[in-house]
């Protein structure tokens, strides 16, 4: 299925290196750029190259995936791969097999066909200025791969391991980028064609790119000190035309204090609580956002059509939720709006518990208005709408703010 060559010689050779353990078959190019052939692909495409140690520096990477000779823009000469003689890969696996992490820091290209390029690594894994050339797919992952009958990648299975992006950043502008660890921090800037953030114990298939969560909870001390498997600092931010971020432990949260920008769709699961301290835009059709815990926002979260927002437990927004069309808000639990929420469409504000809004706070529609409230509503606030709808199953109605229908 793959070969995985190791000699004394390429032991010794990788031992005496600080910059990347590989196969014997990699040299430094005169531009201080590490040239690796890859391994030959498997009849699935998959070229699968094993590493003690796989890191990047300034210098970059280039993964040659070129049957034959070429000359490259920036970099010159390239000899061709003698690896590949049926063919390019489609696939480049990169696995590490010891107990050390990687630093990214560089450029990783694909010298010749385009190929999705995957980075394994158990140990963990940062990336402060790593980008992605020729790519088509971006793989950052601390699961273990999977490899089907055929020798296609069915899946990744996360059980520790954390992933870091830092100042840098992650360029995969023009790639989709999968991001997959138990723990993700975002502390620069990710820039990607289409993300996809997974974190927790899980496993990923690889066709559908359906999670399943594995079932690992917060201990009680976890539960009483909060731990984010998804924490994005107020440097950090992620950029791309859809996004779909998965928080896959029970208990734990995901936080994000940066900027979450998505041009085409957004999805948002947390099976812990929900934390938005940053700004959330979506430009797409839909908007999901969803929580087994409780949901806060004390920043923005923004939509330009459908955003529904939802969760198991309570809400809790002092900060600005708007839908340039319909924004549904859902909660299992209670839910208190000390800031606004806000719809030109239609905007539902439904709860299994009790509502309260404080004064100066707003829930305001240019349409539709419709508020329902299985327990008590304390309404400080203003609550106007061109049509509103007001329903309680509780026993007590608390109007000290407004409640108002403009076309009534």
């Amino acid at each position: 299925m793959f070969k995985f060559k190791l000699s004394y010689v390429a032991l010794a050779a990788a031992l005496s290196s600080s910059f990347v353990y590989a196969d014997p078959n990699s040299y430094t190019h005169l531009s201080g750029a590490k040239v690796i052939d890859i391994e030959k692909p498997n009849a699935a495409g998959v070229s699968h190259n094993m590493y003690r140690e796989f890191n990047v520096n300034s210098n970059g990477v280039v993964l040659n995936n070129s049957a034959s000779d070429l000359t490259h823009a920036t970099l010159g000469n390239i000899a061709k791969n003698n690896n590949l003689t049926n063919g390019s890969a489609s696939v480049i696996l990169n696995e590490v097999t010891s107990n050390r992490a990687s630093s990214l820091n560089g450029f990783i290209e694909v010298a010749g066909q385009r190929a999705d390029v995957v980075i394994a690594n158990p140990n963990g894994i940062s990336c402060s200025g790593c980008s992605f050339i020729n790519t088509n797919k971006a793989v950052l992952t601390t699961g273990k791969v999977t490899l089907s009958d055929t020798g296609a990648i069915a899946s990744y299975n996360v059980t520790g391991g954390k992933l870091s992006i830092e100042k840098n950043g992650m360029n995969a502008s023009n790639s989709y980028a999968v991001l997959l660890a138990d723990a993700i921090a975002i502390n620069g800037a990710v820039n990607a064609k289409n993300a996809i953030v997974g974190a927790g114990n899980f496993t990923f298939d690889n066709g559908s790119g359906a999670m399943t969560p594995a079932g690992k909870s917060a201990t009680a001390l976890q539960t009483l000190f909060p731990e984010y498997s998804i924490d994005i600092s107020n440097l950090g931010g992620i950029k791309a035309n859809s996004i779909t971020m998965v928080g896959n432990n029970l208990g734990f949260g995901v936080r994000n204090k940066g900027a979450i920008v998505a041009n085409s769709g957004l999805s948002l699961t947390s099976l812990g609580s929900l934390t938005n301290e940053g700004s959330i835009a979506s430009n797409g059709m839909m908007t999901q956002v969803f929580s087994a815990g409780n949901f806060k926002n004390t920043g923005n979260i923004s939509s330009n059509n459908i955003a529904l927002l939802n969760s198991l437990s309570s809400i809790s927004n002092s900060g600005t939720i708007s839908s340039t069309g319909n924004l549904l808000v859902n909660a299992s639990g209670n839910i208190e709006n000390t800031g606004k929420f806000k719809a030109a469409s239609t905007l539902s504000v439904m709860t299994n518990g009790n509502l309260k809004t404080t004064y100066g706070s707003n829930l305001l529609s240019d349409n539709q208005l419709t508020v329902t409230a299985a327990g008590n509503i304390e309404n400080g606030g203003s609550t106007r709408g061109k049509n509103t709808t007001v329903t309680f199953g509780g026993d007590t109605l608390k109007v000290t703010g407004n409640i108002f229908g403009y076309d009534t």
